[in-house]
């Protein structure tokens, strides 16, 4: 027989009390001395604020005005009617997801505080997570990359343009572009540093291609002026 079955305290009577109709009179029947036959701890007050509600919701439930965190529910008068509705207001009074096997599985005050701590850490986790899983749908492909420290990536498109561009560059052209790049240094320019140049460009982001492009236009526009 499961131990949650079996009454948790014996009463001996010399005689039951009956009601005017012959049946037991309920309301008569002596309240057991203790239900704390097995608990070697005694007596046990709430020590935490998640104890300190169960406490409460225990003695509404099972009538008892008297809860310690170490004694047993099932040994306390509880069943499972009892046990639904302990379950209930511990859902509704701390904002978690229970079982009725959870109170089986831990069946004390003391396991059971435990056991909310966890639950409502985890749920605390998962709703968490889903609010940045939910900002990060949201992101752009460019803030996703940047999120992640890690540049966007490079137009190819873009990058092969301007390679065809600066392989027709004249000389002069070149030492422009190249003082551009170099923040106007205005260095000379031979094919060595013109190869150098290309190498720079492939490894160069999609924003310095860009920017390198407009550059190239300024040279462009900065030569005709001058034969003009």
């Amino acid at each position: 027989m499961p131990g949650y079955i079996v009454p948790s305290a014996f009463v001996l009577l010399d005689e039951l009390p009956l009601t005017p109709n012959g049946k037991v009179d309920q309301r008569a029947l002596p309240a057991p001395e203790t239900f704390r036959p097995d608990n070697e701890r005694g007596y046990v007050a709430a020590r935490t604020p998640e104890e300190e509600i169960l406490v409460q919701i225990w003695s509404d439930v099972l009538k008892q005005k008297q809860i310690g965190v170490y004694d047993n529910f099932f040994e306390a008068g509880g069943h499972s009617l009892l046990a639904i509705q302990v379950v209930s207001q511990i859902c509704e009074a701390f904002h978690v997801d229970l079982t009725l096997i959870s109170l089986y599985e831990a069946p004390t005050i003391a396991e059971l505080a435990v056991l909310i701590v966890q639950k409502r850490a985890e749920q605390t986790d998962d709703a968490a997570l889903e609010q940045v899983l939910a900002q990060i749908e949201d992101l752009s492909e460019d803030e996703a990359q940047t999120l992640l420290g890690s540049p966007p990536p490079a137009d190819h498109a873009a990058l092969e343009s301007a390679l065809s561009e600066l392989e027709h560059l004249s000389d002069e052209d070149a030492q422009h572009l190249l003082a551009a790049r170099n923040h106007g240094t205005g260095q000379a320019i031979d094919q060595e540093a013109l190869e150098q140049l290309l190498a720079e460009l492939e490894d160069l982001s999609n924003d310095e291609v860009q920017t390198l492009l407009a550059s190239r236009e300024d040279v462009k526009s900065d030569a005709n002026a001058r034969r003009i």
